[in-house]
């Protein structure tokens, strides 16, 4: 596995499964974050997701001193990324597609499942 990603939450790392690339998210125990909540409130909420514009659930992990959720990995990787790392210059037409995908996939979650989406930055949104 190779880490990917960090955060206030735990770590990111890029794996396979049968052949298939997939994102692996380690909660990690925290002062700030309660381990088991903050990982069974996510799972609540992802895990009934369906949408093409909102990252894929795969499965999950648990054991004594481990939480893992599995979604599926994309390859592009973050906006943030996209613009700070790689300093990826986008077209007036990239950022419209880019805004509209997001757009789509906010209207879904706010109206389809009722959820508000407070953490919407740059590292939050994926590239497929």
């Amino acid at each position: 596995m190779e880490m990917i990603g960090e955060g206030g939450y735990g770590k990111v790392y890029k794996g396979k499964y049968i052949g298939q690339l997939i994102a692996i998210k380690d909660y990690m125990k925290t002062k700030r974050h309660k381990h088991k909540e903050d990982f069974m409130k996510e799972l609540m909420i992802i895990s009934d997701l369906k949408h093409p514009n909102i990252v894929l659930y795969m499965g999950i992990c648990i054991t004594a001193d481990k939480f893992i959720l599995v979604t599926e990995y994309l390859e592009n990787g973050s906006l943030f990324d996209q613009l700070h790392k790689k300093h990826k210059k986008f077209n007036e037409m990239e950022k419209i597609e880019i805004g509209y995908e997001v757009v789509k996939g906010m209207v879904y979650l706010h109206n389809m499942k009722n959820i508000l989406h407070r953490d919407l930055k740059s590292s939050n949104v994926l590239i497929g």
